[in-house]
């Protein structure tokens, strides 16, 4: 099964709490095995376990063949090795040979139970992507949030590993808004403090009440989101300098000449201006911060073209990875040098 397959979204990642916010956006019945991967429930941790942790990944050499003086030849590469899936044999990474994998049962799982220091985890989503090389496990408190406005949300805490070299093992905090599945990052005045980073090296080791004072954990992601969506809703923003945001967001103003860019600056604009103003999922708070933040999220989210994998991985990828919560705090970045400039 190809990584980007509904097959393998709906076989090897796990949604949970299905009764409070429906099913995901892979969801295909059809493309599932003996087993729903929806629940409508937390997640028991034994089913993660079983089907998703249920391998170690097998050490391999690295090789590389080349040609040289009309022959083809094979030299080990003594600085490197590879993580290969033992069941499928699939190649997952290529690291340096001091690399450790960090076990997706340990770090995912048991550390994760450690660090919130609570034997019945609310487990909302769980899965691998890439073949098996990324894999992640996302905690939620039971019950919805409702926030300034009426904006409800879900606190989670996210606890992600690889296998192929791209990160560093990442423990952070974070909130799903119910209206449109966006991921929600609590960025003001502490930009850095929702993620802690563990290196795969000989020696490091989780230090759980480091993990808690760092990132405050899901009640107090809960306080902090709903702190930062009063002072969005509380920013006024007026028609004039939305146009200023766009042109700023965009990085340019519309060319004078009619032609290519002139049309695609015009498309651009009037799709993140449809979505402010006529889309339900963000039209409700046209006129403040928050509308805008949440048109340019729902756009990167939901609307932008999509290469190389399905939407819902690349989603996934881009939160773990820190690149949706690296755009969002461009986004507020540019809102706010626009209303200081006006």
């Amino acid at each position: 099964m190809s990584a980007e397959s509904a097959e393998w979204l709906n076989n090897m990642t796990l949604q949970g709490f299905t009764d409070k916010r429906g099913t995901a956006w892979h969801y295909l019945e059809s493309a599932q095995g003996v087993e729903p991967n929806h629940y409508p429930g937390a997640i028991p941790v034994a089913d993660v376990k079983r089907r998703l942790f249920s391998w170690e990944p097998a050490e391999g050499k690295v090789k590389t063949t080349y040609r040289a003086h009309g022959r083809t030849l094979t030299v080990a590469v003594p600085t490197h090795k590879t993580w290969v899936h033992p069941e499928t044999g699939d190649v997952l990474g290529v690291v340096g040979k001091r690399a450790i994998s960090h076990g997706y049962t340990q770090w995912l799982l048991d550390n994760t139970s450690t660090i919130l220091d609570d034997g019945e985890m609310g487990i909302g989503s769980a899965g691998l992507l890439k073949k098996g090389a990324v894999a992640w496990v996302q905690i939620e408190l039971p019950d919805t949030v409702e926030g300034p406005g009426g904006i409800e949300h879900r606190p989670h805490f996210t606890a992600t590993t690889v296998l192929d070299g791209s990160m560093s093992t990442r423990y952070q905090r974070g909130s799903t808004l119910v209206v449109c599945d966006n991921t929600w990052s609590a960025m003001l005045g502490e930009r850095d403090a929702q993620v802690i980073k563990y290196a795969h090296r000989a020696g490091t080791d989780v230090k759980p009440q480091d993990v808690r004072d760092a990132l405050g954990i899901l009640q107090a992601s809960s306080d902090a989101v709903n702190k930062e969506l009063d002072e969005l809703l509380c920013t006024p923003v007026s028609d004039k300098e939305w146009e200023k945001f766009v042109a700023a967001h965009l990085g340019k103003e519309r060319p004078f000449e009619a032609g290519r860019g002139q049309t695609n600056w015009d498309k651009a604009h009037d799709g993140l201006t449809a979505l402010y103003k006529n889309d339900p999922r963000c039209a409700p708070f046209t006129g403040t911060g928050f509308g805008v933040m949440q048109a340019i999220s729902t756009f990167n989210q939901h609307e932008r073209t999509v290469k190389g994998m399905s939407r819902p991985e690349r989603n996934f990828m881009n939160r773990v990875s820190g690149a949706t919560d690296k755009e969002d705090m461009a986004t507020l970045d540019v809102l706010r040098s626009v209303l200081v400039a006006a």
